[in-house]
């Protein structure tokens, strides 16, 4: 990741100062009156979480497309196609947490969205299946699964022109590490497969990079003493130009303890298995491993429910990981953070 470093920092510094406009924007006035009481709740940055959401996005279509698309820069500023695809990516979030957290109507196709039986010179098959008839039961479903699709559809075209661009350039091709350079040298992987899977990484870590980064800001923030060390970690580093920062990982490591972009691990077994207790579990079942419950549980983790980054660093981390029965420390150091 080395090779996106300078653009995820000015990213983040461009961050910084959207919100610190918005802070000024919230700060009221000085008041003219002696009388005059001042508004309570003050330090609160309003669409902090909606700007965090903005550098994910900022921040995964830079990584995607080795480009940056302008989501910070404001509403006013902001180029049309950038504005086109915040607004699908909204929608499409929209629609899928309506799908999946609504009552589930698209799941079924009731008898009054079926459409008409085919001709009798169609068999019931390939035609049967064919765009024409996909078109008419999507959009005879419900909202939310038609919303899906129209936003997925206008995701997929208007990333496809950027992919389209970037690909039709010279400069993808000098950037060796690039995530579009690696896709379009795999073998097998066609430009649609390219724009699929672009679409895909931006849908889905729109979100996930706001909220961890959301939960990091929080801890800290209730963490005075974290908070100060990690200040002075930061402070040393650019006096000194160092770019390793040995409390900022532990800090990111404990976050993602406590609250992992993803909960679990899922994986479809391969061949037949047995575990613990005698059971055996056939092949192609779907498992899932809950490290967040085992990143919580203190025969795992002395302390388990606290925010403690000194666990991840050693020597510090080692009286803490002689307090349980189990470390774990050691053991995602090495599996599920790499993961």
């Amino acid at each position: 990741m080395a090779h996106y470093a300078p653009a995820v920092a000015h990213i983040s510094e461009d961050l910084l100062r959207a919100v610190a406009a918005a802070a000024a924007a919230a700060t009221p006035p000085a008041a003219t009156h002696p009388a005059a009481t001042p508004p309570s709740g003050g330090g609160e940055v309003p669409g902090f979480k909606e700007l965090l959401y903005l550098a994910g996005l900022e921040v995964v279509g830079q990584i995607c497309l080795d480009a940056r698309m302008g989501f910070l820069d404001g509403e006013e500023r902001m180029s049309p196609r950038a504005r086109l695809i915040l607004d699908s990516v909204r929608g499409y979030q929209t629609a899928s947490n309506r799908a999946m957290y609504g009552v589930p109507m698209w799941k079924w196709l009731p008898e009054w969205y079926r459409p008409p039986p085919p001709k009798k010179k169609e068999t019931v098959g390939k035609k049967f299946l064919s765009p024409v008839w996909i078109s008419y039961i999507i959009q005879r479903f419900p909202g939310c699964f038609r919303d899906l699709m129209r936003h997925k559809d206008n995701l997929y075209r208007l990333i496809g022109e950027v992919v389209d661009d970037k690909l039709g350039s010279e400069q993808v091709f000098g950037e060796e590490n690039s995530v579009l350079n690696q896709l379009r040298r795999a073998p097998g992987v066609d430009r649609r497969d390219v724009k699929a899977t672009v679409v895909d990484y931006i849908t889905a870590g729109v979100e996930t990079v706001g909220n961890s980064v959301l939960f990091a800001v929080a801890m800290l923030a209730a963490e005075p003493g974290a908070r100060r060390r990690l200040q002075r970690e930061l402070d040393k580093q650019q006096q000194q130009q160092q770019q390793h920062g040995p409390y900022l990982r532990a800090c990111a490591q404990e976050c993602f303890r406590l609250y992992p972009t993803a909960c679990q691990i899922a994986r479809i077994l391969e061949e037949e298995t047995e575990v613990c207790g005698g059971f055996v579990l056939p092949r192609h079942t779907v498992v899932l491993c809950h490290h967040r419950i085992a990143a919580r549980q203190e025969e795992n983790f002395a302390r388990a429910e606290e925010f403690l980054p000194e666990r991840w660093m050693a020597p510090e981390g080692e009286e803490l990981a002689r307090r349980c029965d189990r470390s774990l420390v050691r053991r995602i150091k090495t599996s599920f953070m790499k993961f």
